[in-house]
């Protein structure tokens, strides 16, 4: 479930709230003193792109002021009926969400050059630490006397 929050101009005020209620989705409206409003919606996932695409086909700003966030709870009127109808499509990303998550993945470039950095630095020289495969460090250690007497393996033959 997504909350919409969306800067309409005056001028854009009646059509962004003709498409809301088109659609039966219920919103509140906070005015901006003449300036325009600023509506505010709850909307099942699947329904985030739809509705996006109305707005720019209604020609509404597409800089306009648009966040799109997760919202926990929604107690209105219309969003079961709305949650219902759309809980059938295949929960798409809208293309801006899409964009939002692939920023919000991507790691800065100066990590991976700090990460290769760091590689480099860490990696021993050759021939600074000879390691006997056969043998452990415990091995070793045994075969000084610190453990005790060595016990024989008890590993399965076979």
């Amino acid at each position: 479930m997504r909350e919409l929050h969306v800067h309409a101009s005056a001028g854009e005020r009646e059509e962004v709230a003709s498409i809301l209620d088109e659609y039966d989705i219920d919103y509140t409206v906070v005015s901006d003193e003449g300036e325009g409003a600023l509506f505010f919606f709850p909307l099942p996932t699947a329904m985030v792109g739809p509705i996006l695409d109305e707005f720019r086909d209604a020609d509404i700003e597409e800089d306009a002021y648009t966040v799109s966030t997760k919202a926990e709870l929604a107690e209105t009127p219309n969003f079961t009926e709305l949650r219902q109808r759309f809980s059938d499509s295949i929960h798409k990303l809208s293309k801006s969400e899409l964009h939002a998550k692939i920023r919000e993945m991507q790691w800065p470039y100066q990590l991976y050059y700090l990460g290769t950095l760091l590689s480099v630095i860490a990696e021993p020289p050759p021939g600074c630490c000879s390691i006997n495969r056969r043998s452990s460090w415990r091995d070793d250690h045994r075969a000084a006397g610190e453990f005790g007497p060595r016990r024989p393996d008890r590993r399965p033959s076979g």
